[in-house]
């Protein structure tokens, strides 16, 4: 709901929960400090939370649950036959033999290190008449300043970025994603 009447000054308040609808178009809304109000349906609008854009999680952090990371290249792969020698008895072992050759005979599709895809090249046509979109950069947290060049370094040591002074470019875009 507005906080003035006054167009210039006016700002949004909220939230507030709708409590009864008194006419066709008004309602009475229960304010956060306990007074209520008569509004017309017009002066009302949902509240939507404000989400921060980057969140970030730290190790110590218990809220989350336990908290799993992509593998690299300085993580040691673990040993298979430990892992099933550790599962539970749903297999018999039979099975369990089965999948330890079956995991070891595919360890280049298991292990924990990330690579370049075995396929061929990729190549981006662009006509000859088309100029580059200029976008300006997004602004990095200083905060997380550290750990996105952290990122982009490892990503230049496993070979899977590369530099390049091209002006077809886009800027880095941080964005928060639930880790399950």
């Amino acid at each position: 709901m507005p906080s003035s009447t006054h167009k210039l000054l006016n700002t949004w308040i909220g939230p507030a929960k709708v409590v009864k609808l008194t006419r066709l178009h008004s309602c009475l809304v229960q304010m956060e400090d306990g007074s209520t109000r008569e509004l017309h349906v017009n002066k009302l609008r949902p509240y939507i939370s404000r989400v921060d854009h980057v969140g970030i999680i730290f190790d110590q952090d218990t809220d989350f649950g336990e908290l799993h990371y992509a593998p690299t290249d300085k993580e040691i792969q673990p040993n298979i036959d430990i892992e099933l020698n550790q599962m539970p008895d749903v297999l018999n072992a039979q099975q369990k033999y089965q999948l330890r050759n079956l995991l070891q005979r595919y360890e280049d599709i298991f292990r924990n290190r990330t690579g370049k895809a075995k396929v061929k090249g990729h190549s981006v046509r662009v006509m000859t008449d088309s100029s580059p979109k200029i976008l300006q950069p997004y602004t990095v947290p200083i905060a997380l300043q550290k750990e996105v060049e952290r990122q982009i370094n490892e990503l230049l040591d496993i070979n899977l970025n590369e530099h390049s002074d091209s002006d077809w470019v886009h800027p880095v875009i941080l964005s928060s994603f639930k880790i399950v």
